[in-house]
């Protein structure tokens, strides 16, 4: 392969990382954010922004981080699959 080849896979391989890291960082706010404690039934409990969530949009927040890092780790993968063969 030429080197230009090389860069301009280097160059997708980033953008398409920039995407992977946005998808991901979005699920981890809907999932992972800490909103604070409230008091249920007479009890202090720490609320994250999941408890906000149905349980669908849980599962589906989950899969779309899991999706984005298998696209990452594949899109990185294969490039440098293709440098060593």
């Amino acid at each position: 392969m030429t080197s230009f080849t090389i860069g301009c896979w280097i160059v997708v391989n980033i953008i398409i990382s920039g995407f992977c890291w946005l998808v991901l960082s979005w699920a981890d706010h809907y999932l992972f954010t800490y909103l604070g404690d409230a008091e249920i039934n007479g009890e202090w409990k720490m609320c994250y922004m999941y408890h906000t969530l149905t349980i669908p949009a849980r599962i589906v927040a989950f899969l779309c981080g899991v999706a984005a890092i298998a696209v990452f780790v594949t899109v990185w993968a294969a490039f440098i699959g293709m440098l060593i063969f």
